[in-house]
């Protein structure tokens, strides 16, 4: 997390959204990542809600193509 802030900053984002995933660690990071990007005044959305019954983003799609 130490190495986002100024990456974020430097490159003049309006914008982010998270795609981290729905276990401990995401849930972890979800509150650090909304303070950087609060503190840059950068629009933050969070997407994890789209595959929520599933750990990650991955295994949303392995289970809509049924893999």
């Amino acid at each position: 997390m130490k190495l986002i802030k100024p990456y974020v900053k430097s490159y003049g984002y309006k914008f982010g959204y998270s795609w981290l995933d729905n276990d401990l660690a995401g849930k972890k990071a979800t509150p650090q990542l909304i303070d950087i990007f609060k503190q840059e005044n950068i629009a933050f959305c969070l997407m994890n809600s789209l595959y929520k019954p599933y750990k990650d983003v991955n295994a949303a799609h392995m289970a809509k193509l049924e893999l």
